[in-house]
């Protein structure tokens, strides 16, 4: 039991710690561009900013193309959040928590790899004749992971309920 306890309050604790650093990020980042008009947060590689400098014209085009992998990030992290707050409350092998974990993962994965793609679209875009396309494989392994993982999770959750029906 003490165990279980102890999960829960650091899980309690991550979620606030990842609550405080996105209020950071985000009013950093709000700063920056409101008193200075530069972006102090970067889309991975730092081709999102150049691309914005580079192309005025273009804005509204690069946000289009780049929105996807905005959201997936914020539902990453919603979907974090979500979790770290069920594990919080102890419910560490609930039909919630699977499906937040789940969720997380497929989230994960799609903006990781859509991080790969999204030069190439933002260079057919602004008809950019050479386009970079960054790859860090030990992130991209990672990441494909993470659905194995979520995987396990849910092998897990499935001895758990055989467990729980045994005693």
């Amino acid at each position: 039991m003490i165990k279980q306890q102890e999960l829960r309050r650091t899980s309690h604790i991550v979620r606030l710690l990842v609550m405080g650093v996105l209020v950071c990020v985000i009013g950093i980042a709000s700063y920056g561009f409101m008193a200075h008009g530069v972006w102090w947060i970067s889309l991975g590689d730092g081709s999102f900013e150049s691309l914005w400098h580079q192309y005025p014209q273009a804005h509204s085009s690069l946000v289009i193309v780049s929105l996807p992998i905005v959201l997936a990030k914020l539902l990453s992290l919603y979907w974090l959040l979500a979790l770290l707050h069920e594990f919080s409350q102890g419910h560490f092998f609930s039909n919630s928590s699977l499906k937040h974990i789940h969720w997380l993962a497929w989230m994960t994965v799609f903006s990781e790899l859509y991080g790969i793609v999204w030069p190439i679209l933002a260079s057919q875009v602004l008809a950019v004749p050479s386009t970079e396309i960054n790859i860090a494989p030990l992130s991209l392994i990672s990441v494909l992971c993470l659905p194995v993982l979520a995987h396990f999770f849910s092998a897990a959750h499935e001895l758990d309920k055989e467990n729980k029906e045994i005693i």
